[in-house]
């Protein structure tokens, strides 16, 4: 049944789609736990390829990124249509392309609960990992001084990881912020430009889990990661905000 309605919006969308594969995403409503750390460069440098610099701290480590996000109302190209979505990523912090961000990340893995989404970024070259059991949960979700935070990925094909620990609403930080997450995909680069006016970041901790098999669990050569934060410029935060949008383009 996943597959047909996969199959359905893809011929809706194919004019759109093969016109151009650059396009923007607004997200409206936005809940996210975004967790860096250490990883040692030798298990994170193959998943980049080389014409991206993945830098190294002076002991030697990379930086993984992890973020779960989910938005009451996300709008895709344009289309005159709004969602609730979920997303959840898994990157290596690179040496910025081409100047810009205040963060840019190479994408290792990509999820997200949005047909739509999904499709879109396919057709731009993103292996995206589409599944509709995503989960992204905050509980208790009213307003309290802390909350378990679990998110999942779980697709039908590909393995998927998941996110658990606790979110707190003791805000300590609001500012404009712009992510770039990159790939180097069929059709050309791959960028993903999320440009965030006002983002309220929060604490948090949580603890990342997955399979060995997985590319994450071949970064990480475990199934477990609870290092998040370890470092003083690493994150491991709750983030709010009212809207965004990410631009995504395609370059050779």
């Amino acid at each position: 049944m996943r597959a047909t309605r996969m199959i359905l919006l893809a011929a809706c969308l194919v004019p759109a789609l093969m016109a151009d594969h650059d396009f923007p995403v607004r997200f409206q409503g936005c809940s996210e736990y975004v967790g860096t750390g250490p990883v040692p460069l030798a298990q994170a440098a193959p998943m980049v390829p080389t014409r991206f610099t993945v830098p190294a701290d002076g002991t030697g480590n990379a930086t993984l990124v992890v973020r779960a996000a989910r938005c009451s109302a996300v709008t895709v190209d344009n289309f005159n249509r709004q969602e609730q979505a979920i997303v959840s990523q898994i990157g290596i912090v690179i040496v910025p392309p081409d100047g810009t961000g205040s963060i840019n990340n190479y994408t290792i893995a990509y999820a997200t609960d949005s047909e739509r989404l999904a499709l879109r970024l396919r057709q731009a070259g993103l292996p995206v990992l589409y599944d509709s059991d995503l989960v992204y949960e905050v509980t208790p979700d009213p307003p309290v001084t802390a909350s378990e935070f679990y998110a999942e990925v779980s697709p039908e094909r590909g393995a998927g990881w998941t996110i658990h620990g606790t979110v707190t609403n003791n805000a300590f930080l609001t500012t404009p912020f712009v992510a770039n997450w990159w790939f180097a995909g069929q059709a050309g680069v791959i960028k993903m430009s999320t440009d965030i006016p006002s983002i309220t970041y929060k604490a948090a901790q949580s603890r990342l889990t997955t399979r060995r098999s997985s590319p994450l669990g071949q970064v990480l050569r475990a199934n477990g990661y609870a290092a998040f934060g370890s470092r003083p410029t690493d994150f491991n935060i709750r983030g709010e905000f009212v809207s965004g949008v990410m631009t995504t383009t395609v370059r050779r």
